[in-house]
């Protein structure tokens, strides 16, 4: 993820020239795209008291616009992901007296919550896509999330992924939001999703409205 994180307090180690000279050797060893989280773990975006999204931190900002200008300096292509997998990997410890539990709680609402995604859509979602929309000559398609479905508990429909997740129907409204959100921007874009193999469960995909869906198969 790219700038601070109001959540856990950490802070941004994003080293634009080392990025940039990262990307002239990937184009030099023959890859002409990256992908990139840039909202990891809810980096990045501004809340208020009750864990609402307000909007970008002036960092993020500053990262993400410098990121995109690199590519274009390098002629690499970013593929941007929007929701990372899960509730992101920083929502595995205790912060400020919170429990993981407790964080998700406050902070990962817009998931089921409809006043908590309006907030996430129109500060967080739609400010994002407002910005990638200035660099559409570099973004191939718009990923939507990663390791789509992890979050789901879902037993009617077989998908019991998270102890503490949500149903299929809120996990893929969400994904439709995401979806319509990226299109008022960027129309010609197309948005994927990624699945991990569950193709047993091939028949959720019906519900979404993502132009590519596509499972991902990792190999060490």
């Amino acid at each position: 993820g790219l700038g601070f994180n109001e959540i856990t307090g950490k802070k941004s180690v994003y080293k634009p020239e080392y990025v940039e000279r990262s990307l002239y050797k990937l184009r030099a060893l023959g890859f002409t795209a990256v992908n990139s989280w840039v909202l990891g773990g809810g980096s990045g975006y501004t809340y208020d008291e009750n864990g609402l999204v307000t909007g970008l931190g002036d960092k993020f900002v500053e990262e993400l616009t410098s990121l995109l200008e690199s590519c274009r300096r390098t002629e690499m292509d970013l593929v941007p992901t929007i929701l990372v997998h899960g509730w992101g990997s920083l929502f595995n410890y205790e912060y400020n007296g919170l429990s993981p539990y407790e964080i998700r709680l406050k902070y990962s609402r817009y998931y089921y919550d409809e006043t908590a995604r309006k907030a996430y859509i129109n500060n967080g979602v739609k400010k994002v896509c407002e910005i990638l929309s200035k660099y559409q000559d570099v973004i191939p398609i718009v990923n939507l999330t990663v390791e789509n479905g992890t979050l789901t508990n879902d037993v009617e429909n077989g998908m019991i992924y998270a102890e503490d997740g949500v149903s299929w129907k809120d996990f893929a409204s969400l994904l439709n939001v995401l979806h319509e959100t990226s299109k008022e921007y960027m129309p010609d874009i197309p948005t994927s999703v990624e699945d991990v193999g569950w193709d047993i469960n091939g028949f959720k995909y019906n519900d979404l409205k993502v132009d590519i869906i596509s499972p991902q198969k990792y190999e060490s």
